[in-house]
């Protein structure tokens, strides 16, 4: 039977809405990088959530971990929907690869619509199929990928004894639109893998030298490389690890220095394979505490960290309008080898420059060019500056100013360069912020 591998559990939660300002403090040490974020703004008494940063050489896991999360959640739908795993492959009639598992488990990413456009008795790069690659969802592209690439950033590990070792049975068929899953029974089931679920590998993320179109039948060949961290194989763009998919629906990141024969063992799901000792999953794991109310300051000063967790509510019950504060967060890592403190401002402001404020930071997070970007903070920063001082000819320049950044947006958003939600979503709070103006 195979050594148990520790599971790793991925705490770096990281909203990339916000950028990291003069106000927050960035701090290093070998392997982990830290930032409180902010500065933050709030109204008296309302509540923020705080959306810290923390990263291991230079890459945040979390955004990986995710992806591969939502492909096991899709695997374990399909698994659960139809009995076994999907093939590595569809096959037709003469055995000829059509298209990849990614595609079978589109329905369970949320994709249906995407799964309806394919003709499913063609192969991915038929005419009818290949402009469908321009439509990679998102869970298979790597944090940092442009947009514009088609090829999959995670790959089963594909061999004999895997759980995805090739195609269905040719006499089985290829899917129809009625009963598209219904081939499938010779797929591998949970039941099948007796060397432990968390145990099995199933699928990882690739290096930068494979390029496997997302649709198509390929993947990676178990016993085709000579060690993990092999940029044509399986690679993490966290340096020094691999990060994998098991069969149990954990996400884990493996050394590279783990010996290529325990990797090969851990793709067989019934090999009865012996798993070196000293195998082991390493942790990047961190533990978080603020010091936001200055509750039990330590004798001599310094901060509390009375408040654990990533992203806590800060709320500005008893700050005076106009006032600032400075918060703190502190950050362990698991083996307690390092410890870094970060610190940021919250600024206490009128509801409107609060709202003003959140809405940039939304802005910031959305896929524009930088000249729309530019195009749509100007008005808002413009309303900011008039709000600082809200007399009745101000407030109607404020008011203005949002007004224009409305007519913006709707511009930006009939010109196909920003989708529906999310116009919708901005609109929505700009006419919060006017409803909130007048009350100045």
């Amino acid at each position: 039977m195979k050594r148990i591998v520790k599971p790793l559990c991925l705490s770096l939660v990281v909203c990339l809405a916000l950028v990291a300002t003069a106000s927050a403090e960035l701090v290093r040490t070998t392997g982990l990088t830290i930032n409180a974020r902010g500065p933050y703004w709030v109204a008296p008494g309302r509540s923020i959530r705080l959306d810290p940063m923390a990263r291991f050489d230079g890459v945040d896991p979390d955004p990986i971990a995710d992806d591969l999360g939502r492909i096991a959640r899709a695997l374990v739908g399909f698994h659960d929907a139809y009995g076994a795993f999907p093939p590595a492959y569809v096959v037709d009639a003469s055995g000829t690869p059509l298209y990849s598992w990614r595609v079978l488990i589109l329905p369970f990413l949320g994709e249906q619509d995407l799964f309806n456009r394919f003709d499913l008795s063609k192969a991915w790069n038929d005419p009818a199929n290949q402009p469908l690659l321009a439509s990679m969802p998102d869970a298979y592209r790597r944090p940092g990928e442009p947009m514009r690439s088609t090829n999959t950033g995670y790959a089963a590990a594909y061999g004999a004894g895997a759980v995805f070792a090739g195609g269905q049975d040719p006499a089985e068929g290829y899917p129809d639109a009625s009963q598209p899953h219904k081939v499938f029974t010779s797929g591998v089931r949970i039941g099948d893998i007796v060397d432990g679920a968390s145990n099995t590998l199933l699928v990882g993320e690739v290096g930068p030298a494979v390029h496997i179109p997302w649709s198509s039948p390929g993947d990676v060949g178990a016993g085709n490389f000579a060690a993990l961290g092999d940029p044509a194989a399986f690679a993490s763009k966290v340096p020094g690890y691999a990060s994998f998919l098991f069969a149990d629906g954990s996400v884990r990141f493996l050394e590279d220095a783990v010996d290529a024969t325990d990797i090969a063992h851990m793709t067989t799901y019934a090999g009865g394979d012996i798993i070196g000792a000293d195998l082991d999953a390493s942790s990047l794991e961190t533990h978080y505490a603020w010091d936001l109310y200055d509750k039990g300051i330590p004798p001599g000063g310094g901060f509390s960290f009375e408040t654990p967790g990533s992203h806590p509510i800060f709320t500005a019950d008893d700050l005076p309008l106009g006032s600032m504060k400075t918060i703190a967060l502190e950050v362990v890592s698991l083996d307690g080898l390092q410890t870094l403190v970060s610190t940021a401002k919250v600024h206490v402001v009128t509801p409107p420059v609060a709202d003003l404020y959140h809405l940039m930071s939304g802005i910031g997070a959305l896929p524009l060019s930088f000249t729309d970007n530019r195009t749509l903070m100007m008005p808002l920063r413009h309303a900011i500056f008039h709000l600082a001082r809200p007399t009745a000819s101000r407030k109607a320049a404020a008011i203005a100013d949002v007004q224009q950044f409305m007519a913006k947006v709707q511009a930006i958003g009939n010109a196909g360069l920003l989708d529906a939600a999310s116009a919708g979503g901005l609109l929505a709070a700009a006419q919060a912020i006017l409803d909130e103006i007048p009350a100045l």
